[in-house]
């Protein structure tokens, strides 16, 4: 059986990429090395052909930064030559991830798992956004599971993604929205694994992400529930769906999370999953 497309994403000199490389070496993986584009070498103002600055703001709630754009540009950039290979899935990964063990078996596992037609991305770690339907939260094998996102959830660090989803980015190359996820991804199926299939080094971010202070945060949480929000950014989102999708329900879900007592998976595991 011919190995699934691994790309990965790193910086020109990144000394975070030797440690993946090891691991890469050690169970015998083959992987294409992606350059990520340089936020220091992007000046925004020349870049408004590749992004939209009052869709990017509508999303995120501040300008989008040169090293976030650089960030949406390189996984764009993994799309095209993905897209050139018809395969029907790749992996994509950036530098400061690690490998747990039998990382190709396991991705073959959940491919098997995934026969639809439809768009889908698999994350394989995440530590953003990460509310989770409980009803299809289900082992598939011994302490493997799988499951449906409820809301499109944060990062890009290690993620699967099929011939159907890389159709929805290369239709829509303009950045609108965050690195993890322009909005073309929201006719997507979102996936899941736990345990997940990778950990990060504990490196530093190169990007980082610029400060939303706690009134800049509320303000536009209240302009998005009065309906504010939508009726001045309503052309940037394809549809009330996606609207939705991006920003009324994460919204709702964390509410309702708290609310309901903050269940995580594993119990008691900050870093585990959002149970609604």
């Amino acid at each position: 059986m011919l190995q699934t497309p691994v790309f990965v994403i790193a910086l020109s000199g990144s000394k975070r990429l030797h440690l993946l490389e090891e691991d890469m070496k050690e169970q015998g993986i083959d992987f294409s090395l992606i350059e990520a584009i340089d936020g220091k070498n992007i000046e925004l103002e020349d870049c408004r052909e590749i992004f939209n600055p009052a869709g990017t703001f509508a999303r995120l709630g501040y300008q989008i930064s040169a090293p976030l754009l650089g960030c949406a540009l390189s996984h764009n950039f993994v799309y095209e030559t993905a897209s050139k290979l018809d395969k029907e899935w790749i992996v994509v990964l950036e530098e400061d991830v690690r490998l747990k063990k039998n990382f190709l078996d396991k991705i073959e596992f959940l491919i098997d798992n995934f026969a639809s037609d439809e768009p889908i991305i698999c994350m394989l770690f995440t530590r953003g956004n990460r509310f989770v339907k409980r009803e299809t939260f289900s082992e598939r094998i011994s302490g493997r599971f799988i499951f449906d996102f409820a809301s499109i959830p944060g990062q890009t660090a290690a993620y699967l993604i099929n011939k159907r989803a890389l159709e929805l980015a290369m239709h829509n190359k303009v950045v609108c929205g965050p690195p993890d996820w322009p909005n073309w991804s929201y006719p997507v199926q979102f996936k899941g694994t736990y345990p997940f299939l990778v950990e990060e080094t504990g490196e530093q971010s190169s990007i980082g992400t610029p400060p939303l202070s706690r009134l800049s945060y509320w303000a536009r949480n209240i302009s998005i529930l009065t309906g504010v929000h939508f009726f001045r950014y309503r052309r940037h989102y394809e549809n009330l769906q996606c609207y939705t999708l991006f920003e009324l329900k994460p919204f709702f879900y964390r509410i309702l999370w708290k609310i309901k007592g903050s269940k995580l998976f594993p119990p008691g595991k900050d870093e585990g999953l959002w149970i609604l």
